[in-house]
Parts: C-alpha cells; sequence; structure tokens
C-alpha cells in the first residue's frame, strides 16, 4: 500500500481488523472472506480519505489459547479504531475476545470509546452467534454492521463479495462512511499528549448547540439498509441516533418499556412503514402487534401527551411503491391513513428516499431553531441561581433514584448537607419533556452525581448510565464530574456483580448494603468535591 493518511498524532494505525481465523478460510475463491472484506474496505475509506489508510489485521495461525503476541498488542494500541468480525466462531474464540477486551482497556487510557457519541468499536456482523452475553458492553451495546442476509428457508448467511455484490459493497459503504468520521473526529482531537473525545471536559468536537436526538424506529428487513442508510445521514448531520442498543423483541410489555423509555429523550421520532407487517413481540393480549405498530402507538402517545413545539416531533414514512404482503399489514396501512390518533405530532409522507430525507432535514432544522430560541425569563433566573450557588463555594451533588429509593436515601442527604454540599434529588412528576429538561439542567450544574441503586430496578440503572455517558453533550466546556454508584440493598446477584466488576462510567462504586448507614467510603468524595479532584478508588 502507499503511504497512508496519518494525521492522528496518537495512533500509527488508522483501523485494527479483529477475526477469528475460521472466518477467513476460501472454501471456492482463492481469497477469504475476512481478505475480501479488508481489501474492499480499504478501497471505499482510501477513497473518502483521499489516500490510503493504515489497517492491521493478524494474517498469522496462531492458537486461540495462547497469549497476544507484541506485534497484536502493539497493533491494538497504536489503532484508533477496532472492527471486530462477529460470528459463532468469533464468539468462541478466546484470542479474538482478547483482543477486544485490550483494545477497550488502551482506548479508555487514550481518551475513552466515545467520539462524538460514536464506539471505536465498529461492530461488523459477518453471521450472527446466538448469544453475545460473553462479550462485554462495547460490543453488545452497540449497533452492528450487518453482513448477512435472510435466505429462503428462513436461515440466515453471510453475503458473499461476489454473489451479494450490491449488498456487500452497500454494506462496506456505510461502515466506511463512519470510519472516516471518526477518523476525522479523532484527528481533528489529537494532541501530542493525547486524544480528546467527547467523554472528556474539553471536547474541541462539541458543538456549540444541544444536539437533537432522534428516535429510529425497528422496522422490518424489507426497508432495513434504507433505515441503515438514514443512520449514517443523520449521524453526519450531528444527530444522536437512539436506540443505541438492540431492544428486547422477545416480549411485548419489555419490548414497549424500552421503546418507550427510549421515545422520552428523543426530540424526533421516525417510522418506516414497508410492505410487511413485521414480527410480533409474545403477549397475552388477543390481539398481538408488530414492532413497526407497537412504536408508532407508544410514540403517538407520548407526542399528544407533551404537544406544542417542545413536545416529540415524528415523521412516518410509507413507501412510494407501497405493496402490502398480507392482510395484517394492509390493515395497518389503513389505519395509519384514517386514524388520527395514530398520526399525533406526525408528518406522514409517500415518496423515495431523497423525499423522506429532505422532509427530515426540514424538520431537523425547526426544531433546531425552536432549541435555539432565547431562554425564558424563568429560565434566565434560574441559571443566575445557579451561579450564584457556584459563587457560594458549595459543591451540589445530584443523587438520582427512584420514588421507591427516596425514603432510603435521607440519610446520606442530610449527610451530605453537613459535610457542606447542595444536596438535588430529579423530579418525579410532569410531562416526559419537562423531566428531560430538569434533569439536564441538574447534569448542567452538579459538581457530582451519585446513582442510588437501592429498589430500583437493573433497567433503571441501565437508563441512567445511558444517560451518564451523554453528560459532555449537556455540559460542553464546563469542568468533568464525580461519577458514583451506591449500592444499596436490598441485595441482588447484578448489584454483585456491579461491586465485583466496576463500570468504567463511574468514578467510584461504594457498597452501602447494610443495616445503618455509614459515611465512611463517601470519605474520599467530600474530600474530592472540596478540593476539585478525583476520588481515590
Amino acid at each position: 500500500m502507499d503511504a497512508g493518511v496519518n494525521n492522528l498524532e496518537t495512533f500509527k494505525e488508522h483501523v485494527f481488523i479483529s477475526y477469528a481465523h475460521l472466518d477467513n478460510q476460501p472454501i471456492f475463491d482463492e481469497k477469504g472472506w475476512v481478505t475480501q472484506f479488508n481489501d474492499s474496505f480499504g478501497s471505499i475509506l482510501a477513497r473518502r480519505l483521499g489516500a490510503y489508510p493504515t489497517i492491521w489485521r493478524d494474517e498469522g495461525k496462531l492458537q486461540g489459547n495462547s497469549a497476544l503476541t507484541p506485534e497484536i498488542e502493539q497493533g491494538l494500541a497504536n489503532s484508533a479504531l477496532l472492527i471486530t468480525i462477529l460470528s459463532p466462531s468469533y464468539i468462541n474464540s478466546d484470542w479474538c475476545r482478547k483482543e477486544l477486551h485490550d483494545f477497550c482497556e488502551l482506548a479508555n487510557q487514550s481518551g475513552g470509546l466515545l467520539v462524538d457519541n460514536m464506539s471505536r468499536v465498529l461492530k461488523v456482523v459477518k453471521l450472527p452467534p446466538e448469544s453475545l452475553e460473553i462479550l462485554p458492553d462495547p460490543l453488545r451495546d452497540v449497533l452492528d454492521y450487518r453482513f448477512y442476509s435472510e435466505r429462503a428457508g428462513g436461515y440466515e448467511d453471510q453475503l458473499d463479495p461476489a454473489a451479494d455484490r450490491t449488498q456487500f459493497m452497500a454494506a462496506i459503504s456505510r461502515l466506511a462512511a463512519d470510519a472516516e468520521r471518526l477518523i476525522k473526529e479523532l484527528s481533528e482531537a489529537s494532541t501530542s499528549a493525547g486524544i480528546v473525545t467527547s467523554s472528556g471536559p474539553n471536547d474541541s468536537t462539541a458543538t456549540a448547540t444541544q444536539p437533537i436526538l432522534v428516535y429510529l424506529a425497528e422496522c422490518t428487513a424489507d426497508l432495513r439498509e434504507m433505515r441503515e442508510r438514514l443512520a449514517a445521514d443523520l449521524k453526519q448531520s450531528g444527530c444522536l441516533v437512539l436506540p443505541d442498543r438492540p431492544l428486547p423483541t422477545l416480549e411485548q410489555t419489555e419490548f414497549c418499556a424500552a421503546v418507550r423509555q427510549t421515545c422520552q429523550e428523543c426530540d424526533i421520532a421516525i417510522h418506516l412503514i414497508g410492505s410487511r407487517y413485521g414480527a410480533m413481540p409474545e403477549t397475552a393480549d388477543p390481539q398481538p402487534r408488530s414492532v413497526v405498530e407497537l412504536q408508532n402507538l407508544i410514540a403517538a402517545e407520548l407526542a399528544g401527551q407533551a404537544g406544542g413545539d417542545h413536545g416529540l416531533s415524528r415523521l412516518i414514512w410509507v413507501s412510494g411503491q407501497l405493496q402490502p404482503s398480507d392482510d395484517l399489514q394492509r390493515s395497518f396501512v389503513e389505519r395509519l391513513d384514517q386514524q388520527a390518533s395514530l398520526q399525533a405530532g406526525a408528518d406522514l409522507i409517500r415518496g423515495d428516499f431523497e423525499v423522506l430525507r429532505t422532509t427530515l432535514h426540514r424538520l431537523i432544522k425547526a426544531r433546531r431553531e425552536t432549541l435555539a430560541a432565547p431562554a425564558s425569563p424563568a429560565a434566565s433566573s434560574e441559571e443566575n441561581e445557579a451561579i450564584l450557588q457556584e459563587a457560594s463555594g458549595k459543591p451540589m451533588v445530584y443523587l438520582v433514584c427512584t420514588m421507591e429509593d427516596l425514603k432510603q436515601t435521607r440519610d446520606l442527604r442530610k449527610w451530605l448537607r453537613q459535610q457542606g454540599c447542595d444536596v438535588e434529588r430529579p423530579l418525579f412528576e410532569g410531562d416526559a419533556k419537562a423531566l428531560r429538561n430538569a434533569n439536564q439542567e441538574l447534569m448542567q450544574r452538579c459538581s457530582a452525581v451519585i446513582h442510588f441503586y437501592g429498589a430500583s430496578t437493573d433497567r433503571w440503572l441501565h437508563s441512567v448510565r445511558s444517560e451518564l455517558r451523554k453528560i459532555n453533550i449537556y455540559r460542553q466546556d464546563r469542568p468533568p464530574i464525580l461519577r458514583v454508584l451506591y449500592v444499596a440493598d436490598p441485595d441482588s446477584a447484578l448489584k454483585q456483580d456491579q461491586l465485583d466488576d466496576p463500570d468504567d462510567d463511574y468514578t467510584q462504586v461504594i457498597d452501602g448494603r447494610q443495616q445503618d448507614f455509614d459515611p465512611t467510603p463517601l470519605g474520599p468524595l467530600i474530600q474530592a468535591l472540596h478540593a476539585g479532584g478525583q476520588p481515590d478508588a
């Protein structure tokens, strides 16, 4: 390869490709699947960058139970991005899991795993394994790049670079577009001491305005490629696309709860309606609904509750060539056309991808103008009050808990105030938009956030951790905050796991599972708050 583009002062390699060698065994062709992927990806990325990228890939035949070689360890340390070729073979390879684990650890030491809210781990799925539970969160939670398709007979198979050339190259192009964006972000943010990413306090790539959060609804397989193109377009436009991890689609109640929770965070919801009705989660309801219809029902309900310019804006796109493939889909499309309640807060449009894209960008522009409107006098007053509070020298602690845990936090709140802190708790009443705005305002003002994990569920913890990861969006150029997970009674295996394997999202994890409140573990936090530093682990 020619000399590559290498503006990243911290990294010698642009991309490290992690894969199981079984996935590169040729069947008929002279080149294996991974080799063909590597060649195609490198060529497309080179066109986007204007010069050849540097890509590290181990071509040896090392055994999966051996330790990582110094060359591979150096390759991981030198790489800006990690592409994982996910497959059943990858899941079963100790070697691959070591590469992933080591890259994540090294990334956290060189600026963090997130750049402009995008993961530096890009998950290419060659063939979906049965489970991802054996993998760490950085790979399990990010959205994937699908290099497989559903074949006749109901089974899934990898895309063949020759036989499935159009689909294969479309997937390569989406991957290369996101890799290009990440490389450029890292290049612009790199310094002689390392890089500054969205996980740091002085993010040079942060936008001056709050990004638009877009709920891009799950769709049927016939529109999956369009959804991925739209997601890439939204990210390039500076929007944050949710859901940022797979939704639980097996059971209807669990699915609806996850959709509602995610939609409540968003400014805009987009629904793509194709020819198929889609999968239906399990339910005792005599009239089960598909994931597509359920998402529209929930978003319509939330848009109707909030209303006004600050409610959830929606866009429902129906394919201009729509020919419903079954009676269920035909009935659903008729109801969309005829029932105003299903269109609450939405523009319903028909046409091709460009019609959808143009309409969406007009909606995003209008939403940005609304968010950028001058603050009301009341909001200005609150801001002045926050400034006066900070000038007084009192650190503010944002204690995040559920209503069920409020009583259990009394001793903790009282003790924090005795240590010279102001303590704020979340709002529990109001519409989704008001609650979200109040949470963001408290995130902006606080010096520390404590997540009180008591009677609350693991799903609640997942939600507040997700919000914590977006904290720099709200704080922009403000100092970093201390982040504490306080584990309280009742005990559970999940809580013990949090204590045994502390999450990187938190500065400190405290075991508060006992009958009486003990402030001793909180001593380092108070010292750090008054000193303006970080508590000792």
